[in-house]
């Protein structure tokens, strides 16, 4: 659960009765030491949220910032940094060994990129509608690969998977040197890092000679 009852209301009387405004996140995956939670758009305009994972009957609590958008690329070791968890033009996985070629389309999952047109806490993009009915970011998405900007050509909900998770497909230009290539998710303002919200650093995709 988290809580993001402001921080001078906590412990004060709401509605008549003491209170606490707790929204659940979605869980996406749990192992040990680990629990992935969607959080939910209800958070927005609390400077942090407090989160309580319950567990056998015990509870833990912790704080975390919470910013309107922070975007972030998954990676296929999960550690958030190395090879993207990225799909090269025949859905394939992108990897050293089978690297995408200069030209073609690469697909990307983020996350983070803050308001969408579709605010859907806790459910799964449909797979059923085509494009039209999926939930795109309201800022303006861009992909830095190597040095170059690259508008994608579709940047929103990805079918099938949470509501949180953005799929980003974008032509990985021609004149791309191979190897391991950067490559950053941007929102905001066209690959402008003074003035957008690019993702992690150290985050790769394989390019092919």
């Amino acid at each position: 659960m988290i809580d993001d009852t402001p921080a001078n209301f906590r412990g004060q009387p709401m509605g008549g009765r003491r209170g606490r405004r707790f929204r659940p996140g979605c869980s996406l995956a749990s192992s040990i030491g680990l629990v992935s939670v969607v959080a939910p758009y209800g958070i927005s305009g609390s400077p942090t949220a407090a989160i309580n994972v319950t567990y056998q009957g015990k509870t833990y609590s912790a704080t975390m910032p919470v910013a309107a958008v922070t975007p972030s690329i998954f990676t296929a070791n999960a550690s958030g940094s190395g090879g993207a968890a990225a799909l090269n033009q025949d859905q394939t996985l992108n990897s050293v060994l089978n690297p995408a070629k200069a030209g073609t389309f690469i697909t990307l999952y983020a996350t983070g990129a803050g308001y969408t047109t579709t605010a859907a806490d806790g459910k799964t993009a449909p797979t059923n509608c085509g494009i039209g009915c999926l939930g795109k970011p309201l800022q303006a998405v861009a992909v830095k690969i190597g040095s170059q900007c690259v508008i994608p050509s579709y940047a929103g909900d990805a079918p099938a998977l949470i509501a949180g998770v953005m799929q980003v497909n974008a032509q990985i230009p021609a004149n791309t040197l191979p190897g391991s290539v950067p490559v950053q998710v941007v929102i905001g303002s066209n690959c402008n890092l003074l003035t957008a919200y690019p993702s992690q650093d150290g985050v790769t995709i394989s390019v092919a000679p």
